[in-house]
């Protein structure tokens, strides 16, 4: 039997085949959490619900609906503690 690479690979986070549910909320908290860390400021986590509205969102989709209007502009530092927040996750 040969390896051969795949002819298509899907990335889905939508909830459409993956059971985003079982992982999402967790995630949004934790990146929530080093986002707060980061900038001194305290912000309150949401629930699975609050947390699984926004699935299927981008970037600022994503992120504004939990972080304070003040703060809105440190979005970009936010992304990137997604990302880290991901790999933590995924590392667990």
């Amino acid at each position: 039997m040969r390896n051969t690479p795949p002819e298509l690979v899907i990335f889905d986070v939508d909830g459409t085949l993956n059971g985003i549910e079982l992982w999402w909320p967790d995630l949004i908290r934790k990146g929530l959490r080093r986002f707060a860390d980061e900038l001194g400021v305290r912000l309150t986590e949401p629930d699975d619900a609050a947390a699984l509205t926004v699935v299927g969102e981008k970037n600022e989709g994503v992120w504004s609906p939990f972080l304070p209007p003040d703060h809105s502009r440190s979005l970009t530092q936010c992304f990137v503690l997604e990302k880290v927040g991901q790999a933590s996750l995924i590392g667990n």
